[in-house]
C-alpha cells in the first residue's frame, strides 16, 4: 500500500519579489497613467468643442457641458460628468413624453 503525502510550501522568494516589484511599479506609475488619461480626455473635449451646436445636441450635450467638464480637476474623469448630463437629459425627455401621453 502506497501513501502519498503533499507538502505545502511557501511561495518562492522569486515569485514574492516579482509581486512586490509589480506593486511598487504600479504605485509609482499611477500618477503618470492618470496624467496621460487626463491629457487624452482634455484633447477629446477640445475635439468635441469643434462640433456644431446641432451635432452636440444630437449626442445629448450642450456647449456648457464641455466647459464644465474641462474645468474639472485634472485627475477627475470628465467622461462621468458628460455621461451623467446625457443620461439626465434623456430621462427628462422620456418623462416629458410619458406625462404628455397621460
Amino acid at each position: 500500500m502506497e501513501t502519498t503525502m503533499t507538502i505545502a510550501c511557501a511561495p518562492s522568494s522569486a515569485r514574492t519579489s516579482k509581486a512586490v516589484a509589480g506593486t511598487i511599479v504600479r504605485t509609482l506609475a499611477w500618477p503618470f497613467v492618470a496624467l496621460a488619461r487626463a491629457i487624452e480626455a482634455r484633447r477629446q473635449i477640445a475635439q468635441m468643442a469643434q462640433l456644431s451646436d446641432y451635432m452636440l445636441k444630437d449626442i445629448g450635450l450642450q456647449r456648457q457641458d464641455l466647459q464644465d467638464a474641462a474645468s474639472l480637476s485634472p485627475f477627475a474623469d470628465p467622461t462621468r460628468l458628460l455621461v451623467s448630463r446625457v443620461v439626465e437629459r434623456r430621462a427628462a425627455r422620456f418623462l416629458s413624453r410619458e406625462r404628455k401621453k397621460n
